[in-house]
């Protein structure tokens, strides 16, 4: 709905705002970033490039022991 997708964009407003200026390297605002391109790619894929930036932002400075990791890397092309 409407309303879902504004709350949605109003969320990826402030993780920006977070992970520009307050801790660039802060994995877990990119990752989730991420989480919420993907929800809104579901019913726009123009937001999948959104999704596939942020994840790979994610990559760069993600924990080891992120039990998503693996899944991440998967969907971004990364697979090892």
């Amino acid at each position: 709905s409407g309303g879902a997708k504004e709350l949605l964009l109003e969320g990826i407003r402030i993780l920006k705002k977070v992970a520009t200026e307050q801790d660039p390297v802060m994995p877990r605002t990119w990752k989730n970033w991420g989480v919420a391109y993907q929800v809104l790619a579901k019913s726009e894929p123009k937001y999948q490039a959104d999704m596939i930036s942020s994840w790979k932002k994610y990559l760069e400075v993600a924990p080891q022991s992120d039990k998503d990791l693996e899944n991440i890397r998967r969907v971004v092309g990364f697979e090892k």
